[in-house]
C-alpha cells in the first residue's frame, strides 16, 4: 500500500512489485510475470512428500493480514494439513532467509529473479490448487516519464523471459 501511495503522489515515478488488489484510478499496471506459489525448505532437505513435510516440520508464516494467507489457508485444506507454526515473521525475505538455514518449511512464491536466498532453498511445486503472485510495474499514466518507464519495462520484461 506504501509503494501504490508513493506512485499515486507522484514521490516516485514507478515500482516494480506485486500486483496490488486494485489500482487507484490514474495508475497503470505493466506485467512483468508470474511467481508460483511452491513448499520452500532448506536445500538440503531430502524430502519430496508435502503433507509429511508440512505435518512434520515447523512452519514459518506471514502475518495474518498478509495476500499470501488466503492461498495458503486454501492449500492446506485441499492437502488435509494442519502445520504447526513455530514463528510469524514480517516479509518473504526474512521467511526465506529462515528457512534457508533449515529452521522450517513456508509456502512461498518461486522468485522470478532467483537470488543469494532463494538458491539455498528446495522448491516442491503445488499443483492442486495452483496458486500465482503476479509482478510487474506500477506507474501512473500521466507521468512525465511515461517513455522512461515503458522502456524499462519492455527491458525488464526481455530479460526475465530469455
Amino acid at each position: 500500500a506504501e509503494l501504490c501511495d508513493s506512485v499515486y503522489k507522484g514521490k516516485i515515478d514507478a515500482a516494480v512489485m506485486s500486483r496490488p488488489s486494485e489500482l487507484q484510478k490514474g495508475l497503470s499496471w505493466f506485467t512483468i510475470g508470474f511467481e508460483p506459489l511452491a513448499l520452500a525448505i532448506s536445500g538440503s532437505d531430502k524430502r519430496s512428500n508435502i503433507q509429511q513435510i508440512l505435518t512434520e516440520t515447523q512452519y514459518l508464516k506471514l502475518p495474518s493480514g498478509a495476500w499470501i494467507n488466503k492461498p495458503i489457508k486454501e492449500i492446506f485444506s485441499q492437502l488435509a494439513v494442519n502445520p504447526k507454526t513455530s514463528m510469524e515473521l514480517d516479509s518473504l525475505a526474512s521467511v526465506a532467509s529462515m528457512v534457508s538455514h533449515g529452521l522450517g518449511a513456508a509456502i512461498l512464491p518461486i522468485p522470478l529473479a532467483p537470488n543469494e536466498v532463494s538458491a539455498k532453498l528446495k522448491f516442491i511445486p503445488i499443483d492442486s490448487p495452483k496458486y500465482e503472485r503476479e509482478i510487474g510495474i506500477l506507474y501512473k499514466k500521466s507521468s512525465r516519464n511515461y517513455s522512461l518507464i515503458e522502456t524499462f519495462a519492455k527491458s525488464f520484461n526481455t530479460v526475465i523471459t530469455t
